[in-house]
């Protein structure tokens, strides 16, 4: 095992190493959050600074804590340091994903045209 997948194995260890370094950006924000010095040693021998830097640009939600978050921006002087990315429930992505959208109106058309089903002429 090299040691990038050593280090692939312990900080993503519900996966194998390998699996996780096919997702560099997730790997990478599980090294930049809970990554040792020495960690972080090894992982940067084989990604540039600039891959670092794409991480913070297009974070993942819910892998950073704020210290984390707030450590990387300062180590590489990106100011104003823009809000801590956060997981989305699935209410919030349905609210503006756009198919979601069309086809509640799509629904809504058919129900005022007489097109639809009542949920109560359902049989059970």
């Amino acid at each position: 095992m090299t040691d990038l997948e050593n280090v692939a194995k312990r900080l993503v260890w519900w996966k194998p190493p390998t699996e996780a370094l096919e997702y560099p950006v997730h790997f990478l924000a599980q090294v930049m959050t809970y990554g040792t010095i020495e960690d972080l040693a090894v992982v940067k021998r084989h990604y540039p600074e600039s891959a670092f830097r794409d991480v913070l640009a297009k974070p993942p939600a819910g892998i950073f804590d704020p210290r984390s978050w707030n450590f990387w921006h300062i180590r590489f002087g990106i100011e104003p340091i823009p809000e801590l990315p956060k997981r989305r429930s699935l209410d919030d992505q349905l609210e503006n994903d756009p198919r979601f959208l069309r086809r509640v109106e799509e629904a809504r058309r058919q129900a005022r045209e007489g097109l639809g089903v009542r949920l109560e002429d359902i049989e059970e």
